[in-house]
């Protein structure tokens, strides 16, 4: 990399001479641009002090210290200490041209070495490069990479700040250890119970993504009701499937999972006729226990309304109404409320439930990737469509707790909405005094004294089941 020249608007710094101070004979800043006027200096003393006290484009200087930080990996400041430079002390905090100059050329006279003697020449034979060739070469070495890294380098880490990210990372990690304890611990060891049977209606899959390699064996079902013609391609051109249903098996990696795609690349509203036929399909055929739905519409007011209520309300009538399907989803009264975010039920009657969605890191399809600056397919996301795949995660591990450690009576009555909700609000309680923040209550697991699950599991299987008896 080289200093001596930066071009995209026709600026360059000046070329040294042997007193370290700028060449007369080169204009300091073209201004073809409009935007930093020309400015030929003379050799006169009054000229240089000129140069030491300000720049007529400041914003080049600064880019002249970061690009040296870059190169050097080091602080500006400390080059300036490592050379032996006492820095000018600017009211602004901006870094003078002087000591921008003084630290990259050095001071002959002062025997003041600059960081220029570390960078290899542009050529081989020392020559430097003219306008025309250091432009191509400052875009391709410097501005495209440090584009395509702000670009794709922080596509995993969400706008709100890496606290954020940290905060779910542990979120994530106190349930991992509490399904780690009771769960996957316990389910080799158990007469095998029944899988807990999740579909997701979404955008489809990228089954190329090596978060699916992994886990195909719990994919069970595909249909694809976007597109009948091809039922059991479920390809996702959006991205909001594949996010989900890996982060639904991220929090149920022993569930077994089916695949709607009812939406294709726009992810626009879904009918709510497709929708209809993906739930009543989900029921009746693969007969499953949860039903995830990212997905919603502002008000009743829509075409088919009543269609898709009666769907979701209606018990499987294959086998008893404890057998219905727990619906996921953002909001209605047929089904928990599990947004990012505070979202009050109507009802006095109705209690809402919410849990982590900020900052959630989950897979994404190969095709929208680079694979040179996210090899692993991985985004961060944030919102209430984040929120519904961990909550129904959540349910699926505890239908599978009950299957595991609870009466065959008690595990069937788990999967009643009542009793889900009634056990979720228990989890969300911290203490007898426990009153909901804003109207909700917020579902979180670990194995801390003030969680249900960080008690002794006797107590946890007494809790539950008086929850589910009473």
């Amino acid at each position: 990399m080289a200093l001596l020249g930066f071009s995209p608007g026709g600026v360059q710094l000046p070329n040294s001479t042997p007193s370290g101070k700028p060449n007369s004979s080169e204009p300091v800043v073209d201004g073809s641009d409009g935007i930093c006027h020309s400015h030929d200096y003379d050799q006169g003393q009054g000229d240089w002090d000129e140069l030491e006290s300000e720049h007529r484009c400041p914003a080049l200087v600064a880019l002249a210290v970061i690009l040296m930080e870059i190169y050097f990996v080091t602080p500006f400041n400390t080059l300036a200490k490592n050379h032996g430079i006492e820095l000018i002390y600017e009211p602004s905090g901006r870094v003078s041209l002087a000591d921008a100059l003084l630290v990259f050329y050095g001071e002959e006279e002062d025997e003041i070495e600059g960081c220029r003697s570390q960078i290899p020449e542009d050529y081989e034979d020392g020559n430097l490069l003219d306008n025309n060739m250091m432009r191509p070469r400052i875009y391709d070495e410097v501005v495209r990479p440090l584009e395509a890294h702000l670009t794709h380098g922080f596509s995993q880490i969400p706008l709100e700040g890496l606290d954020k990210t940290q905060k779910y990372v542990e979120w994530r990690s106190n349930y991992d250890n509490v399904y780690e304890k009771f769960i996957t611990s316990c389910i080799s060891s158990s007469p095998s119970p029944s899988a807990v049977k999740i579909a997701i209606l979404d955008t489809g899959i990228d089954r190329d993504n090596v978060a699916f390699e992994a886990r195909e064996e719990n994919i069970k079902g595909r249909f694809n009701w976007h597109n009948e013609e091809f039922k059991k391609r479920v390809p996702d051109r959006n991205g909001h499937g594949t996010f989900n249903a890996s982060l639904l098996l991220d929090y149920a990696p022993d569930a077994d999972l089916y695949i709607a795609k009812i939406v294709d690349k726009e992810n626009a509203r879904p009918s709510a006729h497709i929708v209809t036929k993906a739930i009543d399909f989900a029921v009746r055929e693969w007969k499953v226990d949860i039903i995830s739905m990212s997905f919603g519409w502002p008000t009743r007011d829509f075409e088919g309304y009543e269609e898709l209520e009666a769907a979701i309300e209606m018990p499987n009538p294959v086998e008893s109404s404890c057998s219905q399907p727990l619906p996921i989803a953002a909001g209605g009264k047929a089904g928990p409320i599990l947004p990012a975010a505070p979202i009050p039920t109507a009802s006095p009657d109705d209690i809402s439930l919410a849990t982590v969605g900020e900052s959630v890191e989950s897979a994404w399809p190969q095709s929208l990737c680079d694979d040179n600056f996210n090899p692993l397919c991985l985004v961060g996301k944030s919102g209430t469509s984040c929120a519904i795949p961990i909550a129904a995660g959540i349910a699926a591990f505890l239908l599978q707790y009950a299957r595991l450690h609870l009466s065959q009576k008690n595990a069937l009555a788990l999967k009643q909405r009542d009793r889900m909700m009634a056990v979720l609000k228990r989890i969300a309680e911290r203490g007898p005094g426990y009153k909901p923040r804003d109207d909700y209550y917020y579902i979180e697991l670990s194995l801390n004294a003030d969680n249900l699950f960080g008690k002794g599991k006797a107590l946890i299987d007494l809790e539950i089941a008086d929850i589910l008896t009473n």
